[in-house]
């Protein structure tokens, strides 16, 4: 648990910092949403998930085909930070 708030911007630059300082030592950083991504351009992958995530039981049936439509049509990044922040 926080005692304060934790801010955001403040924790993505510290975290952009560390990652850096790792790099300069040679160590192969891997940023989850990137590889998300990748695997979210991998065939049949947004299939995969179409059949897992957007279904009527889970969601319920008035966003079944918009959930459907989102997970077919976005760009792979996109998706990744949907499926990651929600946003």
């Amino acid at each position: 648990m926080f005692d304060d708030v934790m801010w955001a911007e403040r924790a993505r630059q510290e975290h952009d910092a560390f990652c850096q300082q790792l790099r300069d030592t040679g160590v192969v950083v891997h940023e989850f949403a990137t590889l998300l991504a990748e695997a979210l351009d991998a065939p049949r992958a947004r299939v995969f998930l179409q059949d897992r995530l957007t279904t009527a039981t889970r969601f319920g049936p008035a966003l079944d085909g918009p959930l459907d439509e989102l997970v077919g049509s976005a760009p792979a990044p996109v998706l990744a930070e949907l499926l990651i922040g929600g946003s």
